[in-house]
């Protein structure tokens, strides 16, 4: 039975359309983006917007493709940068490497049959001939994973690598109008960490990794039309006041998670970095064990909506004129695990009923100042109620940290006061490193009420990359010399 000639795609709905856009190439969608908004609509989601850059030829020269692209340039918007890198010394035979040369004896066939005549039969020989080549074939893969392992590591531990990955970075800013979103991270969710194993063609096995390793130069920070920054367990970038003036001035969301890198955040000149992020949005902060006064004292922002700061000291006085600077446009407010040298209950007194917008608080495992005792759970909630309604100051408890150990199983802890349900994160930020960077706290703070990115919308894209890219070059090829036969 043969379809109508009138028959289309107009009558399916858009949940149809979006499952036949999956089957289509990047040229196809090109062609039906045109046909109708609506058809538009479906076949946006399948576009690039999210790249996993490693620190290996290969990915930099997908994301060069990706620039020069297009289609492409013009749906990125995020890069996300793998700042960790191979350990040294991983491909030399030790007992703890998995790289180890096999064993003979794990090869060898495990019974040897003799014929009447006291000769191997056949099958033994087969069989040991049989050994023998899966032997020397698994000799020849640990030789070659080694040999790719050495080029590797070279390959990071070279400059010129790092030129190239500043050169593309910033060749990829210039040429992709939406892209204003970078990622930083040495940890991944675990899609990027297969897709990184593949593409790397090695096992991802932890101890062969550093945090640390792949430091990326931070001249293309500088940018200022950035909209977002995702620092997670790097390097923080040491910018010089030669070039603060218009550093991040653009930025509109930060996450700075520092969890083992606490003395690269103490040694910076943070006014350099935060006294131009004059639009900044949205902050979370996670630098434990570290004085976050510097930093509160910089940053001055118009519009700061969202604030969440796990640190380890801040000054009283620094901290409420922060809070109290930020209070006509702070809706979201979250404090863990640090000391004030003044006490909590001074700054809460100052604080308490002096924002008008806020909509949510979460003070979680604050401490006193010297014995290091955690303000207990009961004493949290009547603090969040006493800040955001005013009212009598409560009493404040403190008990040691094992006692309080039993309050993190306690199901719906996070935002116990007008607990609103998750919304839609800001755009160029990723549920995925939401989840990883904040994991003790409820995902609702940090996220945007009044945004339209849809969080489904955000597809991972990694492997695919270099094969769709090249794939739709051919098409073009092909399709030129058509036109000229025709000719």
């Amino acid at each position: 039975m043969s379809l109508p000639n009138h028959a289309n795609m107009d009558a399916l709905p858009l949940e149809l359309k979006q499952r036949i856009c999956s089957f289509l190439s990047p040229k196809d969608l090109k062609s039906l983006r045109l046909t109708c908004k609506v058809s538009a609509t479906a076949a946006e989601r399948y576009f690039i917007n999210r790249f996993v850059l490693f620190l290996h030829p290969e990915s930099l020269a997908t994301l060069r493709k990706i620039s020069e692209h297009e289609i492409f340039s013009k749906y990125l918007t995020t890069i996300v940068y793998d700042t960790s890198g191979l350990c040294s010394g991983v491909w030399q035979t030790s007992p703890s490497s998995p790289l180890q040369n096999p064993r003979w004896v794990d090869y060898r066939p495990k019974t040897l049959t003799l014929n009447a005549h006291e000769s191997y039969a056949a099958l033994t020989t087969r069989a040991m001939r049989d050994a023998i080549n899966n032997f020397e074939a698994a000799q020849a893969e640990v030789r070659e994973q080694r040999t790719r392992l050495r080029e590797l590591f070279y390959y990071q531990d070279s400059s010129k690598a790092y030129v190239t990955l500043r050169a593309e970075i910033q060749y990829a800013l210039k040429r992709c109008l939406r892209l204003r979103n970078l990622v930083l991270s040495s940890r991944h969710p675990l899609t990027v960490q297969k897709a990184k194993a593949r593409i790397l063609k090695v096992a991802h096995w932890n101890p062969w990794w550093t945090a640390n390793r792949c430091r990326p130069q931070y001249g293309f920070l500088d940018v200022p039309a950035l909209n977002s920054l995702t620092l997670f367990e790097g390097r923080f970038p040491i910018l010089y006041r030669i070039n603060g003036a218009q550093a991040m001035a653009g930025l509109k969301h930060l996450r700075l998670i520092l969890p083992y890198a606490a003395s690269d955040f103490s040694h910076y000149d943070p006014y350099c970095v935060f006294e131009n992020m004059r639009q900044l949005e949205t902050l979370s902060l996670g630098v434990f064990n570290c004085d976050i006064t510097e930093t509160i004292t910089a940053l001055r922002s118009n519009c700061l909506r969202v604030c969440l700061m796990d640190f380890g000291y801040v000054q009283g006085d620094a901290l409420v004129d922060f809070l109290l600077h930020h209070a006509h446009t702070l809706q979201r407010l979250a404090l863990g695990l640090g000391a004030t040298d003044i006490g909590w209950a001074p700054v809460l007194c100052s604080i308490a009923g002096r924002f008008p917008v806020l909509e949510h608080i979460q003070l979680q495992s604050l401490t006193s100042r010297g014995n290091r005792l955690h303000m207990s759970r009961d004493a949290g909630l009547q603090a969040e109620r006493f800040v955001m309604s005013g009212g009598l100051m409560p009493l404040i408890q403190y008990t040691t940290l094992e006692s309080r150990m039993g309050d993190y199983s306690i199901p719906g802890r996070g935002f116990s006061i007008n607990r609103a349900p998750r919304g839609q994160l800001p755009s160029g930020l990723w549920p995925d490193y939401e989840n990883l960077a904040n994991v003790h706290w409820d995902g609702a703070c940090l996220e945007s009420v009044d945004d339209d990115k849809k969080g489904d919308k955000n597809v991972e894209v990694v492997e695919e990359h270099v094969q769709t890219v090249e794939e739709t070059e051919n098409e073009e090829d092909e399709e030129d010399e058509g036109d000229d036969e025709d000719d």
